[in-house]
């Protein structure tokens, strides 16, 4: 398993707006890492609010 760290929190605002584009624009019947996508933006999205909320 590889392990990312995120050194700003602009990075992680790239992540997870490429995360939700994909989960929105795709479904799962074509590609089933969908669900990993949706589990991954789940996970994304809090850190996110948290980074932002500490500027």
């Amino acid at each position: 398993m590889l392990k990312v760290e995120i050194t700003e929190w602009g990075e992680l605002a790239i992540v997870e707006k490429l995360l939700s584009d994909y989960a929105q624009h795709t479904s799962a019947r074509k590609d089933p890492r969908v669900i990993h996508a949706r589990n991954l933006l789940e996970r994304v999205r809090p850190a996110l609010i948290e980074a932002t909320g500490q500027l």
